[in-house]
């Protein structure tokens, strides 16, 4: 880019970061972010998020906890899915106490946890022993109730796999059996909220009655300016006086033909039907 005299900027080097984040070459990443520095380029929240993906993908939480960190220290509020993202950095690093810790640390600057947070939450669960279950089940119902948490199919797969994983045949049924409880229960709240009226009937009707009468309106005034673009082009063509003067002259009168009842008094005998007099 630089050779064809177009500096790179932020979104540029993104990209770049994106491409090294996923072939976990986090070491070129933090390379191109030393280059963005050095050019003055500041490094956005997007940034930060790509670099944050990268080391959660490895179980690094050492280094994601330090991005996280860098992006606080540069004044960047961290939201959802940066906490969500060092979830899942401690949650691969199999490191629970830290992973409880990162949730009260979000809880406490009241940045709302969502699906994925606690999706993540319960993979840091894993390394606990199935005596544990109770606990993975209260996050569960707790989801549950929670308005921007329900559980995903993501949600019963993590646990299902976790019970699976230590022979719990029993319980992995009965939390089968809640999950097509949960999906049937969600279907139904879908169709009630599709056949539920966005409007009430009278208001409807109301907006009907105006729509009509707004296009009553527009109907008028188009045929008002229809007569008077007429009346402007007659008045083009026959020129001001001629058009005053047929504008306020009288109608004219219609003369008729001559009645054939009007006939001459004298008739000739040699005709069968007398002729009008001429």
């Amino acid at each position: 880019m630089r050779d064809a005299r177009v500096e790179p900027n932020a979104a540029s080097y993104n990209d770049i970061l994106i491409h090294y984040s996923r072939r976990y070459d986090m070491e070129m990443c933090e390379n191109l972010v030393q280059d963005m520095e050095s050019q003055g380029i500041e490094l956005t929240s997007y940034t930060y998020d790509v670099l944050l993906n990268g080391y959660a993908r490895r179980g690094d939480s050492e280094s994601a906890e330090n991005v996280f960190r860098r992006m606080q220290h540069q004044g960047l509020k961290p939201d959802s899915r940066a906490y969500s993202t060092l979830l899942r950095a401690y949650a691969n690093a199999e490191d629970l106490d830290g992973a409880n810790q990162i949730l009260k640390n979000m809880l406490s600057e009241r940045v709302p946890p969502n699906t994925h947070t606690l999706n993540f939450y319960l993979q840091a669960h894993r390394v606990k022993p199935l005596s544990a279950a109770d606990g993975m089940m209260s996050i569960l119902r707790s989801m549950k109730t929670a308005k921007n948490c329900k559980p995903d199919a993501t949600t019963y797969n993590i646990i299902l796999d976790w019970l699976a994983g230590h022979g719990a045949r029993e319980r992995c049924a009965a939390l089968v059996k809640d999950m097509a409880v949960a999906a049937a229960a969600l279907a139904v709240e879908t169709e009630r909220r599709v056949r539920r009226p966005l409007l009430p009937e009278s208001l409807v009707a109301l907006l009907a009655a105006l729509a009509a009468l707004a296009l009553a309106a527009l109907t008028l005034a188009a045929l008002a300016l229809a007569a008077l673009a007429l009346a402007a082009f007659a008045a083009e063509a026959l020129g001001p006086a001629a058009f005053a003067a047929a504008a306020l002259a009288p109608a004219a009168s219609v003369q008729r033909a001559p009645s054939p009842l009007a006939w001459c008094s004298g008739l000739r005998p040699c005709c069968r039907v007398p002729q009008a007099c001429r």
